[in-house]
């Protein structure tokens, strides 16, 4: 039946005759129905090919196997008649045909209603013709008409339910379609929506993995920072108390050299005294006196030992003379070395001595220079000099 089925659908005429053939040899009496409908498909291409002989043998194995296996099938024999009739007329034997289809047609009642009695009329129409029978001629035309219709009407009225039926399976077809494209979308939706909280998982655990790296460092230096920043707090209080160590040592130092100074100018002060009262008493020449009076005033004036002084107070506190000059730029260098002094706690009898002057002409001074430094009455020159 593959066969069968494979020679219909065929468009060429070799393949038609290969399969048909298949067929016949494959069925054989087992499947009779099938291999005569072959034999007789066989017959009729041989027909059209001009090849009547072979189309006689054809027709003869159809005959053969309706004989052993259907001989009361009316509708095998028909149908086999029918096509045999056919190869008749196109041999010019019309009579012969004429009769075979008489022969049939007696019978038409069996036939009512088959499709191929229509091939009956057309084929008695044309035998007919060419007999010169008009008469049965465009009586049988007219019967193939009739029955050529109503065959298409049949035919339209089973088109009819088969084309809605198409319709419909085609709209469920398409439904069909449409959700398995919705099925599709929907499936391609969630491989997407997967693969986003996938990705967007894998750049959270990066960023996580990245700020959590960046904490862990962070902490890391705020430790390492909070223990450099111990070790330099406690070096700069080590450095500052050493520092202060160093200046209050060095103001001790300049304190020292400056009390041993004014002693030392005071020893020269006693010593003029001294002298001037034994020259009174006329115990020691006049000449004596003045050259005595002379060295320890030229020691007394001798502007050496202020120069040391201010150099190793630079030292000990630098930029205090040029901050004093920003607050007043007009105070004289005697000023300057009063605030010095002050500063490093001197008093104002030993500043007197130092400077061979009175304690009162030195608080004159100071009352001076807190004018020109803008100090109120309530301001502790010594503080505010210690400040700077």
């Amino acid at each position: 039946r593959i066969y069968f089925f494979m020679a219909q659908l065929s468009d060429s005429s070799h393949d038609k005759l290969k399969y048909y053939d298949l067929s016949t040899k494959s069925g054989g009496a087992n499947d009779w129905g099938m291999t005569v409908q072959a034999f007789n498909a066989l017959g009729n291409i041989c027909i059209n090919s001009g090849k009547f002989q072979k189309a006689e043998y054809y027709f003869g194995q159809a005959f053969g196997i309706l004989k052993d296996k259907a001989p009361n099938n009316f509708v095998f024999h028909t149908l086999v008649n029918i096509d045999y009739a056919k190869l008749l007329y196109h041999k010019k034997q019309y009579a012969e045909a004429k009769a075979l289809l008489d022969n049939i047609l007696a019978k038409a009642d069996m036939l009512k209603g088959e499709k191929f009695l229509a091939d009956i009329y057309n084929i008695m129409w044309q035998i007919n013709e060419s007999l010169g029978n008009k008469a049965e001629s465009y009586h049988y035309l007219r019967l193939y008409m009739e029955e050529y219709q109503r065959n298409v009407n049949e035919v339209m009225k089973q088109e009819v339910p088969k084309t809605r039926a198409r319709e419909a399976i085609a709209r469920q077809n398409d439904t069909m379609k449409l959700l398995e494209q919705d099925a599709e979308l929907s499936r391609r939706m969630v491989y997407v929506a997967v693969l986003l909280l996938v990705v967007l998982l894998l750049v959270a655990a990066v960023v996580f993995v990245y700020f959590w790296q960046r904490y862990k460092i962070r902490r890391i230096e705020n430790r390492e920072l909070r223990n450099s920043l111990r070790q330099e707090a406690l070096i700069y209080s080590v450095n500052r108390k050493n520092f202060e160590h160093d200046i209050k040592q060095k103001d001790c130092e300049i304190s020292s050299s400056t009390l041993l100074l004014a002693n030392k100018n005071e020893v020269l002060q006693q010593i003029s005294a001294i002298a001037k009262n034994y020259y009174d008493e006329g115990k020691l020449p006049s000449e004596f006196v003045t050259q005595v009076n002379a060295v320890i005033g030229d020691s007394l004036k001798n502007d050496d030992e202020w120069q040391r002084f201010k150099l190793h107070f630079d030292n000990v506190h630098p930029n205090f003379f040029v901050k004093l000059k920003e607050q007043n730029n007009k105070l004289t260098e005697n000023e300057l070395r009063l605030c010095a002094y002050i500063s490093i706690g001197m008093r104002a009898k030993q500043i007197a001595e130092m400077l061979s002057v009175s304690p009162e002409s030195i608080n004159t001074n100071r009352y001076r220079l807190r004018k020109k430094l803008g100090l109120q009455r309530g301001d502790s020159l010594d503080e505010y000099l210690r400040r700077i």
